[in-house]
Protein backbone atom coordinates (compact mmCIF):
# COMPACT_ATOMS: atom_id res chain seq x y z
CA UNK A 1 0.00 0.00 0.00
CA UNK A 2 1.30 3.36 -0.78
CA UNK A 3 2.49 5.94 2.05
CA UNK A 4 -0.60 7.99 1.19
CA UNK A 5 -3.39 5.64 1.94
CA UNK A 6 -2.07 4.24 4.81
CA UNK A 7 -2.20 8.03 6.23
CA UNK A 8 -5.53 8.19 5.64
CA UNK A 9 -6.03 4.64 7.06
CA UNK A 10 -4.26 6.16 10.45
CA UNK A 11 -6.17 9.29 10.46
CA UNK A 12 -9.54 7.16 9.54
CA UNK A 13 -8.62 4.99 12.80
CA UNK A 14 -7.94 8.16 14.98
CA UNK A 15 -11.06 9.34 13.76
CA UNK A 16 -13.01 6.52 14.75
CA UNK A 17 -10.85 6.14 18.31
CA UNK A 18 -11.61 10.00 18.62
CA UNK A 19 -15.34 9.34 18.13
CA UNK A 20 -15.17 6.62 20.34
CA UNK A 21 -14.13 8.59 23.48
CA UNK A 22 -16.29 10.86 23.02
CA UNK A 23 -18.94 8.60 22.70
CA UNK A 24 -17.98 6.79 26.17
CA UNK A 25 -17.92 10.47 27.12
CA UNK A 26 -21.04 11.14 26.14
CA UNK A 27 -22.32 7.52 27.72
CA UNK A 28 -21.13 8.66 31.28
CA UNK A 29 -22.50 12.03 31.54
CA UNK A 30 -25.97 10.47 30.22
CA UNK A 31 -25.38 7.35 33.03
CA UNK A 32 -24.93 10.23 35.78
CA UNK A 33 -27.71 12.02 33.91
CA UNK A 34 -29.95 9.03 34.47
CA UNK A 35 -28.43 8.69 38.07
CA UNK A 36 -29.61 12.26 39.31
CA UNK A 37 -33.17 11.48 37.27
CA UNK A 38 -33.77 8.68 39.41
CA UNK A 39 -32.97 10.49 42.52
CA UNK A 40 -34.95 13.37 41.78
CA UNK A 41 -37.29 10.84 40.88
CA UNK A 42 -37.43 9.78 44.18
CA UNK A 43 -37.08 12.89 46.18
CA UNK A 44 -40.52 13.88 44.00
CA UNK A 45 -42.36 10.94 45.22
CA UNK A 46 -41.50 11.09 48.39
CA UNK A 47 -42.20 15.11 48.71
CA UNK A 48 -45.93 13.77 46.81
CA UNK A 49 -45.91 11.69 50.41
CA UNK A 50 -45.31 14.36 52.94
CA UNK A 51 -47.64 16.52 51.23
CA UNK A 52 -50.39 14.07 51.38
CA UNK A 53 -49.51 13.25 55.00
CA UNK A 54 -49.74 17.04 55.38
CA UNK A 55 -52.83 17.38 53.66
CA UNK A 56 -54.49 14.89 55.73
CA UNK A 57 -53.34 16.34 59.04
CA UNK A 58 -54.83 19.57 58.19
CA UNK A 59 -58.25 18.05 56.94
CA UNK A 60 -58.28 15.96 60.48
CA UNK A 61 -57.25 19.32 62.09
CA UNK A 62 -59.93 21.31 60.90
CA UNK A 63 -62.75 18.85 61.68
CA UNK A 64 -61.26 19.11 65.39
CA UNK A 65 -61.20 23.01 65.99
CA UNK A 66 -64.70 22.32 63.65
CA UNK A 67 -66.01 20.00 66.70
CA UNK A 68 -63.88 22.01 69.45
CA UNK A 69 -66.14 25.38 68.07
CA UNK A 70 -69.14 23.35 68.02
CA UNK A 71 -68.69 22.65 71.30
CA UNK A 72 -67.80 25.46 72.52
CA UNK A 73 -70.87 27.77 70.71
CA UNK A 74 -73.10 25.37 72.27
CA UNK A 75 -71.65 25.89 75.87
CA UNK A 76 -72.44 29.46 75.33
CA UNK A 77 -75.21 29.52 73.75
CA UNK A 78 -76.37 27.20 76.79
CA UNK A 79 -74.96 30.18 79.49
CA UNK A 80 -76.21 32.87 77.60
CA UNK A 81 -79.92 31.36 77.53
CA UNK A 82 -79.58 31.07 81.01
CA UNK A 83 -78.02 34.47 81.67
CA UNK A 84 -81.32 35.67 79.71
CA UNK A 85 -83.13 34.03 81.66
CA UNK A 86 -81.49 35.71 85.49
CA UNK A 87 -81.99 38.61 83.78
CA UNK A 88 -85.64 38.31 83.44
CA UNK A 89 -86.27 36.77 86.55
CA UNK A 90 -84.40 39.99 87.99
CA UNK A 91 -85.65 42.38 86.22
CA UNK A 92 -89.08 41.59 87.33
CA UNK A 93 -88.12 41.42 90.89
CA UNK A 94 -87.07 45.02 90.60
CA UNK A 95 -90.06 46.25 88.88
CA UNK A 96 -91.59 44.88 91.78
CA UNK A 97 -89.36 46.27 94.28
CA UNK A 98 -89.93 49.57 92.33
CA UNK A 99 -93.69 49.34 92.81
CA UNK A 100 -93.46 48.32 96.70
CA UNK A 101 -90.69 51.28 96.82
CA UNK A 102 -93.68 53.57 95.46
CA UNK A 103 -96.60 52.40 97.48
CA UNK A 104 -94.14 52.53 100.90
CA UNK A 105 -93.07 56.01 100.38
CA UNK A 106 -96.97 56.99 99.41
CA UNK A 107 -97.83 55.38 103.37
CA UNK A 108 -94.42 56.91 104.68
CA UNK A 109 -96.05 60.67 103.16
CA UNK A 110 -99.43 59.97 104.32
CA UNK A 111 -98.15 59.18 107.87
CA UNK A 112 -95.27 62.55 107.75
CA UNK A 113 -98.97 64.13 106.94
CA UNK A 114 -100.41 62.60 109.98
CA UNK A 115 -97.68 63.24 112.35
CA UNK A 116 -97.83 66.79 111.55
CA UNK A 117 -101.64 67.20 112.17
CA UNK A 118 -101.27 65.42 115.44
CA UNK A 119 -98.47 67.83 116.15
CA UNK A 120 -100.18 70.96 115.39
CA UNK A 121 -103.39 69.27 117.67
CA UNK A 122 -100.77 68.69 120.34
CA UNK A 123 -98.80 72.02 120.55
Amino acid sequence: MDEKMMQMLTQLIEGQNETNKQLSELTNRVGGLESKVDRTTLLLEETQRNVKIIGEGLVAFREQVDRQFEEVHAALNEKTDLLETVIKVHSSEVNKLKDESKHIQGIIGEHEVSIRILKNQNP
